[in-house]
């Protein structure tokens, strides 16, 4: 059996580095872009809130303040409090997640309140626009058996 020489083990070394570096070159771009950022949300945002359907209370559409907190790593968990424009000594302390959303840029949002006879889930998404998180949702409430849903709009302030 013939031994290979240094030359052609080192060639042949060479080549495979090569062949390595170049599929880190080509394939690690590739794999920074499906990468998504975290959503780093938390802040201030004011808002406004449309009951669109089913037994809603009065008003029918209704400012509100919400303030969103987040761990210093920007983790997926949230929480907060929601204040209405219409009875501001009511505040809602609401739990939920945050997550990158298919489109580019943007955190899809999902949480839920529970009062003494009331609990209402909220969804949307919330996009980087000029510096600021702003988004749109939905919400839907059940208070005593009666179902209202509507849509939301908030941006950060």
């Amino acid at each position: 059996m013939k031994r290979k020489s240094r030359g052609t083990r080192y060639r042949a070394l060479l080549i495979l580095a090569a062949a390595a570096l170049g599929a880190v070159l080509i394939i690690g771009p590739i794999l920074a872009q499906e990468s998504p950022k975290p959503c780093c949300i938390a802040g201030k945002y004011k808002g406004v809130r449309q009951a669109t359907s089913g037994r809603c209370p009065e008003p029918a559409t209704e400012k509100f303040t919400m303030e969103i907190v987040q761990g210093k790593k920007c983790e997926a968990d949230i929480k907060g409090t929601i204040v209405g424009d219409s009875d501001p000594s009511q505040v809602q302390n609401f739990t939920g997640t945050v997550a990158p959303s298919a489109t580019r840029g943007c955190c899809d949002i999902k949480g839920k309140f529970s009062g003494v006879s009331e609990t209402t889930e909220f969804q949307g998404t919330l996009c980087r626009k000029g510096g600021k998180w702003v988004g749109s949702g939905t919400y839907k409430s059940v208070r005593e058996g009666a179902v209202c849903s509507g849509t939301w709009k908030m941006s950060e302030v």
